[in-house]
């Protein structure tokens, strides 16, 4: 990333931050928090930081911009109906069939087209977001003014129905008896694992994350690790920077204007994939993000910590070997790459702190000279 951004590690300026790459670094145990405090130095770069606290974070699982594009509103259902499932099997719940995805699509649209849904006045971000609730007081607004009615665009999210409305919904449907039998029994199971997630609440809310448009975004993941709902939550922060991003893209390319490359760089990913489902989710999103100028970027301590479908995809691999482990990598990568016998050469000749890098075209190894200078930065141990 400090090559990428031409990073000055003197003065913590990074002249290609923002021109030919912007990079979003999703962080688990603070291992680029020097990295990241040194770029943020430097006024000259913009970088916005996200910090990870539960008593503040709240998703709208259902909250889809219906004023986009055909192709960009299936995207966001296919994404929605998909986060349902990885929310689901990280509380060990079955992930939606594929009769109840069908009708969980059909009946976000039916619900924003009718707005069949719930008037929700600025009285009900008291109890689920209170700094949201003082700023709209401190705007003029009271108790009971309906969202629905606010004008300006910043607020264009809490126009929309959340995850109870949908549910209610389906419930209604469960018992409705001018439909199939088999769409009533869809609907009643569907309207029992929204409710589930609903209990959580993280998921049923306003959105309280606010993605800036930084070049640099520093996403702390920290706090949410141990949680069962880790994948699901680093989704949401996920796909809310992505949405950004995928907006800019598109504003860009039609103003004829070139995107800079956008680096997600994933530290711990085993984390990540502890949930199945994520899997075949990430492929959907991995698939449709290279329209968009994204590269994505897995930080793993062990090939076994990523899928083989994810490994199957990745273009190109770094590897970093211990000395005294050396033997006991090369079998995995063995295992998990079936890599040629060129890329097994230069692997037991790859020393210490030495880059083995096997990509489409070949493979080779790199040793950068690290300065003191630089070593402060990208040192990670506490005792030196």
């Amino acid at each position: 990333m400090a090559q990428m951004i031409n990073l000055d590690f003197s003065s913590g300026y990074a002249s290609e931050l923002g021109k030919s790459v912007k990079i979003r670094s999703y962080d688990v145990g603070f291992s680029d928090e020097v990295f990241v405090n040194l770029v943020k130095s430097n006024t000259n770069n913009n970088v916005a930081h996200i910090s990870s606290d539960f008593s503040s974070f709240a998703y709208n699982v259902v909250g889809i911009d219906f004023s986009l594009s055909r192709e960009e509103i299936e995207a966001d259902l296919v994404f929605a109906t998909d986060l349902i499932s990885v929310i689901l099997q990280s509380q060990s719940a079955e992930p939606l069939n594929i009769n109840e995805s069908a009708l969980f699509k059909v009946t976000i649209r039916k619900i924003y087209s009718e707005k069949i849904y719930q008037v929700y006045k600025v009285r009900y971000l008291k109890d689920t977001n209170i700094n949201l609730y003082n700023r709209l007081i401190g705007l003029g607004f009271d108790d009971n003014f309906e969202l629905r009615e606010l004008k300006d665009n910043e607020f264009e999210y809490l126009k929309r129905p959340l995850l109870g409305d949908v549910a209610k919904y389906c419930k209604i449907q469960s018992s409705n008896q001018q439909i199939k039998k088999e769409d009533r029994d869809a609907y009643s199971t569907l309207a029992f694992k929204l409710l589930s997630i609903e209990k959580l609440e993280l998921f049923s809310r306003f959105d309280s994350i606010k993605i800036e448009n930084a070049d640099f975004l520093s996403m702390d993941l920290n706090n949410f690790k141990e949680s069962n709902l880790f994948t699901p939550i680093f989704l949401c922060i996920f796909q809310k920077t992505y949405l950004k991003d995928r907006d800019n893209a598109l504003k860009c390319k039609r103003s004829g204007i070139q995107m800079p490359k956008l680096f997600y760089a994933i530290e711990e990913s085993r984390n990540f994939f502890e949930v199945p489902y994520f899997e075949t989710m990430l492929k959907k999103l991995a698939f449709e993000a290279r329209k968009y100028n994204v590269h994505l970027c897995f930080i793993a301590q062990l090939p076994e910590h990523i899928p083989a479908g994810i490994l199957k995809q990745l273009s190109t691999r770094i590897f970093l070997l211990i000395p005294l482990k050396k033997g006991e990598t090369i079998n995995e990568i063995k295992k998990h790459f079936n890599p040629p016998q060129k890329v097994i050469d230069l692997l037991n000749e790859t020393d210490m702190h030495e880059l083995c890098i096997w990509y489409a075209n070949g493979v080779f190894n790199l040793k950068f000279e690290i300065s003191e200078e630089e070593m402060r930065v990208f040192n990670t141990n506490p005792n030196l």
